[in-house]
């Protein structure tokens, strides 16, 4: 079989391909293309196995088994079911996906491990520019927390990109590794699903599907509300209750169409591209030579003038501008009916 092993990273369409895998895949099977446990559990607990001892414990089958060791021997019933179905399977092509496979800590054992029941393995990864890439990540945190104050500080935003590709390059060869830039001009359709099954296509025959689409984004108005109820709750917010708001603001087309959320300094750009200008040129010169590249300038059309905003204050000042009068009726209005 041909494993085709997509490994993300976080923040690059992983959970909507890995949905739309999931919801094809009777689809997929029958024209010979096997997802394996996607939509279970069982795809994050196969990263336990070669995972850092760190991320071992934090894992939610160790919190679930209530023991490291435990966790361990779970993940690796997980790879020798994987094993057995993959052996016994007849479809000529498979299609393992986490986003948790760019953060392993024994990389090199985990490849080896696959190279043990597969005939040939192809790595996809996808690679975002930085400033959107901690935008989407800020993002994240409102929606998972409500508030900012854990939110990763501009000045601390790095990308992690070097070591995994490095480490796949080295493990399936230069020539499997297949690296996409996440920009929707880039991707094929605009889209990321489409770009993957078109990847896939490459190497077998691809049935028509509907992309699923997941973690979309808000905009700058309906993240600065969450923060609000946040505040006005006296940070009793729990996550059900923002999943809720954020489910029912989404659904609204008007609201949707406020202004998404960007960086408003150029200091922050700056910031953020100078002290990760080093791997994206090379990402840039090692893998998008025949795509559009990730970027390297700050955009110009920000104001240069605009003071540095590395503190709690000024960041809540950032988000919660996007808030105006009118905007806010309008989400009230969303969410009463």
């Amino acid at each position: 079989m041909h494993l085709i092993v997509h490994i993300g990273p976080f923040k690059t369409g992983t959970t909507s391909i890995q949905r739309t895998l999931h919801a094809n895949n009777a689809l997929l099977s029958a024209q010979g293309i096997m997802p394996f446990h996607v939509g279970a559990k069982q795809i994050l607990d196969l990263s336990v196995r070669y995972a850092k001892p760190e991320k071992v414990l934090k894992s939610n089958v160790a919190m679930i088994l209530g023991d490291q060791d435990e966790a361990l021997l779970h993940s690796e019933a997980c790879w020798q079911q994987l094993e057995k179905t993959i052996k016994a399977a007849s479809a000529p092509i498979g299609i393992l996906s986490s986003e948790h496979f760019s953060e392993l800590g024994k990389p090199e054992a985990f490849f080896h491990r696959l190279k043990g029941f597969t005939d040939k393995i192809t790595v996809v990864s996808y690679v975002r520019d930085p400033v959107d890439l901690f935008l989407s990540g800020f993002q994240e945190e409102v929606k998972g927390k409500g508030s900012i104050v854990l939110a990763r500080p501009v000045e601390k935003f790095r990308l992690r990109y070097r070591r995994f590709l490095t480490f796949s390059s080295a493990a399936v060869g230069r020539e499997n590794l297949i690296v996409r830039n996440f920009d929707w001009r880039n991707l094929l359709n605009g889209d990321v699903v489409a770009d993957f099954m078109g990847i896939v296509g490459r190497f077998h025959p691809v049935p028509d599907i509907n992309p699923e689409k997941a973690n979309e984004s808000l905009p700058g108005a309906a993240l600065a509300y969450l923060i609000k109820q946040e505040q006005l709750r006296n940070g009793v917010f729990d996550r059900a209750d923002r999943q809720r708001l954020f489910k029912q603001m989404l659904k609204s087309p008007e609201v949707a169409a406020l202004p998404r959320l960007r960086l408003d300094s150029i200091s922050w750009e700056a910031s953020i591209r100078t002290k990760n200008k080093p791997i994206v040129d090379w990402v840039n010169r090692e893998f998008l030579k025949d795509q559009i590249q990730l970027r390297t300038e700050p955009d110009t059309t920000l104001d240069p003038k605009a003071k540095p905003r590395h503190e709690f204050r000024d960041k809540l000042s950032w988000i919660m501008s996007y808030l105006t009068p009118e905007a806010e009726t309008l989400i009230n209005e969303t969410l009463a009916s």
